[in-house]
């Protein structure tokens, strides 16, 4: 009887990952391992706090068009387009905001330290750059094709992206 003891907390373990992986939006349907081979992030043991509800996966989506705009203001070089002249770090600030988007929709254990940490990470090193760099000169304003190209790559850049998203079992549309 042990075997089928084994058999049984596998199959209790098979679903209770699957039920993870379906509260966190992650997972095919009825393929929890492509959720969690044991090994990953996704197959990290932890509470979950909260799941994607429809209004944080909308904020989540807004925030992660602002990131990659952040992230196009950074690829600027010389004269900058209009965020990169109010913000001194905006590859770090965007990629907090990524950070701070994908904790709404991921409220588990596993989430809260991979990106929580990573923000943390990227407030430091905001922090650690000013200190040694002193004050900061704000760089001349970019002529606004710059600004539309910025945008137009911005928007397609996040398509892509949830698109590869899609395609690996996250739902990003909720």
């Amino acid at each position: 009887m042990v075997g089928g003891a084994f058999v049984q907390k596998a199959g209790a373990e098979r679903t209770r990952i699957a039920r993870r992986c379906r509260l966190s939006g992650h997972g095919r349907g009825d393929h929890p391992e492509r959720c969690a081979d044991g090994d990953s992030y996704h197959g990290a043991e932890g509470t979950i706090y909260w799941g994607p509800s429809p209004m944080w996966v909308r904020i989540n989506n807004l925030l992660m068009v602002l990131a990659f705009y952040f992230y196009a203001a950074s690829a600027a070089k010389g004269a900058k387009i209009w965020l990169g002249t109010k913000i001194r770090h905006p590859q770090l600030s965007g990629f907090s905001v990524w950070a701070i988007a994908h904790l709404l929709v991921n409220g588990d254990t596993p989430s809260l330290i991979l990106f929580g940490g990573l923000l943390v990470w990227a407030q430091v090193e905001i922090q650690l750059i000013n200190a040694q760099e002193g004050p900061w000169v704000r760089p001349a304003r970019a002529p606004v094709k710059k600004e539309v190209v910025a945008a137009v790559v911005t928007l397609v850049m996040v398509t892509v992206v949830m698109d590869i998203h899609f395609a690996l079992g996250v739902k990003p549309w909720g």
